[in-house]
C-alpha cells in the first residue's frame, strides 16, 4: 500500500510540471517552455505566409487576400504556393465573395491536384455549393445578384470529378440528385441518380438511390395526354429494384406501386383507344382496345376493352394507326411495326 501511494504521488507530481498548451497564435513551444511567437517577418516565404495567416486570424480578409496575391507573385515556384492559394480562397469566403473563393480553390486544385491542401479545398467548395443550394445569391459584375442553385449543383459535380469514387464524391452526387428532386426537376433527378449508381452501385445506399430514381421517373409522368415513356421506365426501374434489393422493395411496398403503374398504363391505352373511336377511326380504336384486353385480361380495364370491341364488332386484328394522338409513342403503336 505504501509503495502504491508513493507511485501515485510521483505521477501527480510529474503531471503538475507538464507544460500547459498556450494559444497557438501567440506562443510557441521552444526550449522546454512556451515563448512569445515572433512577429511574422516580411521578405521570406515563411514570413509572408505567416502574415497571410495572421491577417485571417485578425479577421482582415482583404489584407489576407492581398498578401496571398503578393506571395504568389513573389514566390511563384515555392511549394508553399498551394497553402497561399488555399488561404486566398479562405480570405474571399470571409469577405463573402463565394464565387471568387471557388475560383481560387479551383486554381489550387488544378495546379496541386494531389497536394496536402487539396482535401481542405474540396471541403470548402462543398461548403460554397451548399450555400448556393440553400439560396445564397451569386454576385455578377459586382452589383447584380442572381440565384445560384444551378451553380451549386455544378460545383458538387465538379468536386466528384476531382475526387472520384471517394466518400466525398458519393455525398456530392447524391446531394445533386436530391436537389433536383426537391425542385421538381424529375428527369434531371433521374439522370443524377443514374450517374451516382454508375459509380457507386455497390454502395449500401445504392438501393435507396434506385428507389428514388424510380420514384422520380414515375413523378415525371404527366398524365394520359402526354408521352408515357417515364411511366414505362419507372415500371422497369421498380422491377429491377425488386429483383436486386427485395428487402428494400418490400419495405417501400413496390408491389403496390407496380399495380398503380399497371393501372396508369391501362388507362393510357384506354384513352388512346377512345381517342381513335371519337375521331371515327374504329379499326385504330380496335387495335388499342384489343391490346388493352390482352395486356390486362382479368381487370376492369380488360372488361371495358372487350365490351368496346364487341360494340365495334371488331373480330380481326386491327391495323396500326397511321396517325397518333398526342403522347402516343412507337411502343404504344405496337413496337416496331410499320
Amino acid at each position: 500500500m505504501k509503495t502504491s501511494a508513493m507511485m501515485l504521488t510521483g505521477v501527480l507530481a510529474a503531471a503538475a510540471f507538464v507544460p500547459r498548451p498556450a494559444p497557438a497564435d501567440e506562443f510557441e513551444w521552444k526550449g522546454g517552455e512556451w515563448v512569445a511567437r515572433a512577429e511574422p517577418a516580411k521578405g521570406t516565404p515563411e514570413g509572408e505566409l505567416a502574415l497571410i495567416r495572421k491577417h485571417l486570424a485578425d479577421d482582415s480578409p482583404r489584407r489576407a487576400a492581398n498578401a496571398a496575391e503578393d506571395f504568389l507573385e513573389n514566390y511563384p515556384n515555392d511549394p508553399r504556393c498551394q497553402e497561399a492559394m488555399y488561404l486566398a480562397g479562405q480570405a474571399e469566403m470571409q469577405r463573402g465573395r463565394y464565387w471568387d473563393a471557388y475560383e481560387q480553390f479551383e486554381a489550387q486544385l488544378l495546379r496541386f491536384p494531389k497536394g496536402s491542401f487539396s482535401q481542405r479545398a474540396l471541403l470548402r467548395e462543398k461548403e460554397i455549393a451548399e450555400a448556393y443550394l440553400a439560396g445564397r445569391n451569386r454576385r455578377v459584375n459586382w452589383v447584380i445578384r442572381v440565384p445560384a442553385e444551378d451553380d451549386g449543383a455544378e460545383i458538387l459535380q465538379r468536386i466528384a470529378e476531382h475526387a472520384p469514387k471517394t466518400k466525398l464524391a458519393e455525398e456530392c452526387l447524391l446531394r445533386v440528385a436530391e436537389h433536383h428532386a426537391s425542385e421538381g426537376d424529375h428527369l434531371a433527378a433521374v439522370q443524377a441518380y443514374d450517374a451516382y449508381l454508375k459509380l457507386f452501385d455497390k454502395s449500401p445506399r445504392a438501393a435507396e438511390a434506385m428507389l428514388k430514381a424510380a420514384q422520380a421517373s414515375l413523378a415525371a409522368y404527366r398524365g394520359t395526354e402526354y408521352d408515357d415513356t417515364p411511366l414505362i421506365e419507372a415500371e422497369q426501374r421498380f422491377r429491377l429494384l425488386a429483383e436486386r434489393h427485395p428487402k428494400q422493395a418490400k419495405q417501400a411496398d413496390v408491389a403496390r406501386t407496380l399495380e398503380q403503374i399497371a393501372s396508369l398504363r391501362a388507362q393510357k391505352l384506354l384513352e388512346t383507344a377512345r381517342f381513335y373511336e371519337r375521331t371515327k377511326r374504329p379499326s385504330s380504336a380496335a387495335f388499342y382496345y384489343r391490346k388493352l384486353a390482352e395486356a390486362y385480361p382479368d381487370t376492369t380495364w380488360g372488361a371495358q376493352a372487350r365490351a368496346a370491341l364487341e360494340r365495334l364488332g371488331a373480330g380481326e386484328p386491327a391495323p396500326v394507326p397511321t396517325t397518333r394522338p398526342a403522347g402516343v409513342t412507337n411502343e404504344q403503336e405496337g413496337g416496331d411495326q410499320p
